[in-house]
């Protein structure tokens, strides 16, 4: 005599809850290492926007009238307004500082915000001017456009390789528990893998 037939699905069920060694185990997708080199430009991309900020940031804040009449763009959008022009110094300079901590911590959340950030004031940019070239002669009109566009196309570039990269073995990243400062390579400031 056997007993009560399985109720339908059941043996599914059975299975799907049987130990892992009678299933085969699922792997997660491997994601190739990166180079040293692709962090290294990574930094240097992240240290060229900081420079290019602070040095934009610092001439608005110290010399506003000097940057408004000495870049043809902005003197051709009077009236000058110092209280204006320092506020946006102060501001790409804040930038600035963001860029260059993450290019110092090389955190990769860190580095996506800074970038991201980044990249709503370079597109913006880009597109005031590419939309206000009335008076510019139209070969510094191409110049200015693709002078312009290349910041936002770098940093671009910045936020691909920042979300593919992965630390190499051994490098302090950010933070780890209970040692301020230091996470272990490749982990992120939740322990999980970049």
């Amino acid at each position: 005599m056997t007993g009560p037939e399985p109720a339908r699905g059941a043996r599914r069920r059975d299975l799907a809850s049987a130990p892992a060694m009678a299933r085969p185990a699922a792997r997660p997708p491997r994601r190739a290492r990166t180079g040293p080199g692709v962090l290294r430009l990574l930094r240097a991309g992240l240290l060229l926007l900081t420079v290019l900020a602070a040095g934009q940031g610092v001439w608005m804040l110290a010399a506003p009238r000097s940057f408004y009449n000495d870049i043809p763009t902005v003197a051709a959008d009077p009236p000058f307004n110092e209280h204006l022009m320092t506020d946006i110094g102060g501001l790409v300079l804040a930038m600035a500082v963001i860029l260059g901590a993450s290019a110092l911590l090389m955190e990769r959340n860190l580095i996506r915000a800074a970038l991201v950030g980044y990249l709503v004031y370079a597109v913006s940019h880009l597109l005031f001017h590419a939309t206000h070239l009335h008076g510019i002669p139209g070969t510094d009109a191409v110049a200015l456009v693709t002078a312009l566009s290349l910041l936002p196309a770098l940093a671009l570039v910045l936020l691909i390789l920042a979300g593919r990269a992965r630390a190499s073995a051994g490098r302090v990243t950010t933070p780890r528990p209970g040692d301020p400062g230091s996470t272990p390579a490749g982990r992120d400031s939740r322990g999980r893998p970049w």
